[in-house]
């Protein structure tokens, strides 16, 4: 059998040693670079019509996915010279790496002990994703983003920003008398948005696409909670904890409810995913039509993340699924996909040089907000690992000279926490947040046409994204006639 070129032995299932075996050569050959990714791609998939596959699909996705990985992060070029371009490149490439990193650790945990090697395999994968691509991502993008705090954090070109979002989307589609839904999931960065995404297009059903979206810095959950909100002026308090949408508190449901109601003449609700879960279809459909505006809030990467983010952002995207289909068939038009912020993880320990200087904010009034990636404070003392701005600087409505520190970089602050290893930094400002409408009843002015022919209901989906991040998604359900109906898709800008 040692004899036996790999091609060869790919053809035989008879015993469980010959997946073994096969298993080992093709790990070794992504260890020693003797094997492009095609043919290894090509010999993962012949074994899926083996006996034993079952046994070891996670090892063969495992090898995969650590190939794809590695191969990205030999060929990338961090080459950007705008923020516009940085998220760009990070929507069409550089997402990619965190997709596969993430779904590479989630497959190879169950197969470690398969062979010596696959644990040497995993530590190459860690290795080089901090190393080769976190770390020098980051300190690029950290020259960007002192760029785009000197401009009030705005980014060249025709980004949405997240502190916009309902009166771009929501507010566009309540003028023209149509009823949305706003799905908020908690951190949930945009590679996670676009595997939703694919998932949903792979159904024929559904119909999705995703944009980037600029997330509101400093990115942590209270602001990005509040800037998807109706408003007019965000002030954040001087230790973080509340954000203020034109002087209303936005903490919890029930403020946001508020402000909700009062933005959509008291027709808007807002909701736990988990109660959307359990409510029965009929009540469901009450509240839907009873509603202009429902926002939906649903937390579980942020909620379990910190103890097992892989599972975490399975999870996510499989409850998710339930709650559009749910919320489709319960006669839903329109449906928003979104975030507040993105996540920043490794899984090894993080070394000392991964903290700045003594990991300390020194200044007056200091408090930790987004994990380890940024505080506010007075008179915050400059550093060469953080870059500093008064917050009325920065979109927000603050009066006095209240700062905010970033991190540079990767750089976490020290400080009490379960887990510094998961953090939701500020380099996931490109929150994976704006969902259009992409199809809706065939009335009014179109920008072209299609004709579909269905026997049952057709929910499109719409997303958007940002930069290693948070995001959004927007679906619409179209109800045909006669088993017709024509769907349109509008030219708004990004």
């Amino acid at each position: 059998m040692a004899d036996l070129p790999i091609e060869s032995l790919a053809s035989f299932d008879d015993y469980s040693f010959i997946e073994e075996e096969i298993i080992a050569r093709l790990t070794s050959s992504v260890l020693n670079q003797t094997m492009s990714l095609e043919p290894i791609r090509q010999i993962a998939e012949r074994r899926r019509s083996s006996l034993w596959y079952g046994e070891y699909s996670s090892a063969y996705q495992s090898i995969v996915l650590a190939k794809t990985m590695l191969n990205a992060v030999q060929n990338i070029s961090f080459s950007m010279d705008t923020p516009d371009a940085g998220i760009s490149k990070y929507v069409k490439e550089w997402s990619h790496i965190d997709n596969a990193y993430r779904n590479f650790k989630t497959q190879v945990r169950s197969c470690l002990n398969i062979n010596h090697d696959m644990e040497s395999l995993n530590d190459k994968v860690e290795s080089v994703y901090v190393n080769s691509f976190l770390i020098p991502l980051g300190e690029k993008w950290t020259l960007l983003a002192g760029k785009m705090l000197e401009k009030g954090w705005k980014a060249e070109g025709c980004i949405q920003r997240q502190s916009i979002f309902y009166h771009y989307n929501i507010k566009n589609l309540q003028m023209r008398g149509n009823k949305s839904i706003v799905l908020i999931s908690d951190a949930m960065r945009y590679e996670i948005g676009e595997e939703l995404v694919s998932e949903m297009n792979s159904q024929q059903r559904y119909k999705a696409t995703i944009q980037p979206m600029l997330a509101s810095a400093p990115t942590y959950t209270q602001l990005g909670m509040a800037a998807l909100l109706p408003h007019e002026t965000l002030v954040v308090s001087p230790d973080g904890s509340a954000v203020y949408a034109d002087g209303a508190s936005t903490q919890g449901i029930v403020n946001r409810e508020k402000i909700l109601k009062n933005a959509a003449e008291g027709k808007a609700t807002a909701l736990d995913s988990d109660d959307v879960l359990r409510m029965k279809s009929d009540d469901l459909r009450t509240i839907i039509r009873e509603n202009s505006v429902i926002y939906v809030y649903h937390d579980l990467i942020d909620r379990e993340g910190e103890d097992n983010l892989f599972k975490a952002s399975h999870d996510a995207i499989t409850e998710l699924k339930e709650i559009i289909r749910k919320l489709g068939s319960s006669n839903a038009n329109t449906i928003y996909v979104t975030t507040d912020h993105g996540f920043l993880f490794q899984e090894s320990k993080l070394e000392s040089h991964q903290y700045f200087s003594d990991g300390t904010v020194r200044g007056k009034g200091v408090h930790q907000v987004s994990g380890r990636r940024c505080a506010i404070g007075y008179d915050l003392e400059p550093s060469d690992s953080l870059m500093i701005a008064k917050l009325k600087d920065i979109e927000l409505s603050n009066e006095d000279d209240l700062e905010v520190a970033f991190s540079n970089s990767i750089l976490r602050m020290r400080g009490k926490g379960v887990n510094t290893n998961f953090e939701s930094p500020k380099f996931h400002c490109l929150s994976l947040s704006i969902l259009r409408t992409i199809a809706t009843f065939a009335r009014s002015f179109l920008s072209f046409l299609i004709y579909y022919q269905f026997e049952r209901p057709l929910l499109c989906l719409h997303t958007t994204h940002s930069s290693q991040p948070a995001c959004t998604a927007s679906f619409t359900v179209v109800r045909p006639k006669n088993h017709l109906c024509f769907l349109r898709r509008g030219l708004a800008k990004s």
